[in-house]
């Protein structure tokens, strides 16, 4: 939790940073590090959110404990 939000804080301090600098190249370089830090703090959430929808859509698809259909064909990929 701390990783996470140390993320988002120096994302935060980029994006200030940005603001106030003169030089063109500066400017996009802490852009690019905002997004990457921001991004990088986003990505465990964005992780887990998605694992979770997948399992319970999994759950209802042929092969799932919703439908024990058992027939290797109609079982989606990603199940």
């Amino acid at each position: 939790m701390a990783l996470v939000l140390s993320g988002y804080v120096g994302g935060f301090l980029a994006f200030m940073a940005m603001r106030r600098s003169r030089s063109e190249r500066a400017i996009c370089s802490l852009a690019l590090l905002t997004i990457v830090l921001v991004g990088a703090a986003s990505a465990p959430m964005v992780w887990s959110f998605t694992q979770a929808f997948t399992e319970e859509w999994c759950e209802y698809q042929p092969g799932g404990r919703g439908n024990p259909n058992t027939n290797p064909e109609d079982i989606p990929p990603i199940c």
